[in-house]
């Protein structure tokens, strides 16, 4: 494939799904994907208190799950949602990455992307 992007290098700055997603993207482009993670996602501290949590949304304690980037929605990952609690994301790239994983999303915000227009417009 030719256009402005053959042959360029372009450094991919979050690995997992979502750097192998864009890697394959710009790929298909022509590009020269570099994938050189800039931040990582790692256990909590507390991992007893995640469990819990994901236990508690699993068994339906909670109204709405809050996600502010597609890294939470792979943290949450298959965790169960009976009867659902509804899903409010802070952008178009974290409702793709739900979309994508099968959940429904009940609210994103208009305009920028953060967690401060959420908070506004929720």
């Amino acid at each position: 494939m030719s256009g402005a992007l053959q042959g360029r290098r372009v450094l991919v700055p979050r690995g997992g799904r979502w750097g192998e997603r864009v890697a394959a993207q710009l790929t298909a482009h022509g590009a020269v994907p570099v994938i050189a993670p800039l931040i990582a996602t790692a256990a909590p501290v507390d991992t007893a208190a995640r469990d819990d949590a994901f236990a508690a949304l699993a068994a339906g304690a909670f109204d709405w799950v809050l996600i502010t980037s597609a890294a939470g929605v792979e943290a949450v990952g298959a965790t169960p949602l009976p009867g659902g609690p509804r899903l409010a994301v802070v952008g178009p790239e974290t409702a793709r990455a739900a979309t994508a994983e099968g959940r429904s999303v009940a609210f994103r915000p208009d305009g920028p992307s953060s967690a401060a227009a959420l908070a506004e417009q929720w």
